[in-house]
């Protein structure tokens, strides 16, 4: 039987509440704050949750799933930890969303998901888009070679960079061997798709993050002053046979880019 408090919901507000409560599992190992945080995660992901929409309240939630206030409240903070929401004083707690990129928050970007630029930032509700400084197909670099375990294949390089809802996030320098993506014209925007129709998948990546400043010319792509700090990242991808699709570097801007990597003790 639902509670009073449930009954007098929105019917968006009740689909919520029964997609958390379906997510729960009393019989699992895993704590229930766990269990509504990777729950919560999801309707974000899959859009049940928008960007810039409030919560309801914890008490709501926690009368309409049967637990206790405290486990509610834990899972709100690691959200708000991992940038996913967060508290206005007096207003509730808000999916944190596109208004991010406009300066008052940076944008989280975890660590543990694979996802191209493309679809993260569909998947947050901005509009991807790419402006090519380079596109060609080319012999590779030594560092190339080395990353992609290339012996005397060419490669697609690209050289962007990477706009969410036209505003300017990283500048972007993708590898990807020819047996993979055979010329530079099949890539329109997003790599990864990209792959996908020519029968790849990336399975897994490795990433090397660094601190560095933004010399002249990058800066003036990226619209801030030249010495501006970045985030670094070298990414490798690999599909289930370790084979390497692809070596990207990117610039990402510091000031709208925030990397969240959850550690959970075994």
């Amino acid at each position: 039987m639902k509670s009073m408090t449930e009954q007098n919901l929105p019917d968006d507000e009740k689909a919520l509440l029964e997609t958390l409560k379906q997510g729960l599992n009393s019989q699992s190992a895993s704590p229930l704050y766990i269990q509504l945080d990777q729950t919560l995660r999801q309707a974000i992901d899959n859009g049940l949750l928008s960007h810039g929409e409030s919560l309801p309240p914890e008490r709501t939630i926690a009368e309409s799933l049967g637990i206790s206030r405290v486990t509610v409240r834990k899972t709100i903070q690691r959200l708000e930890q991992a940038g996913f929401c967060e508290k206005r004083r007096g207003a509730g707690t808000f999916v944190c969303g596109p208004t991010s990129i406009d300066g008052s928050h940076t944008l989280p970007q975890s660590l543990c998901s694979l996802y191209g630029f493309s679809e993260d930032m569909q998947r947050r509700g901005l509009k991807p888009e790419s402006q090519f400084i380079d596109k060609r197909t080319a012999a590779p670099s030594a560092e190339e070679m080395f990353a992609l375990n290339l012996k005397g294949e060419s490669i697609v390089r690209l050289t962007r960079i990477r706009l969410a809802d036209g505003k300017p996030m990283a500048i972007e320098i993708c590898s990807i061997p020819c047996s993979v993506i055979a010329n530079e014209d099949l890539i329109q925007d997003s790599v990864y798709q990209a792959m996908r129709e020519a029968g790849h998948k990336p399975h897994r990546a490795v990433q090397r993050i660094s601190a560095c400043a933004l010399d002249d010319e990058q800066a003036d792509r990226l619209e801030v002053e030249s010495g501006a700090p970045a985030l670094f990242i070298r990414r490798a991808a690999y599909d289930v046979q370790d084979k390497p699709l692809e070596y990207t570097r990117t610039y990402y801007r510091a000031d709208r880019f925030d990397f969240v990597a959850e550690l959970v003790s075994e």
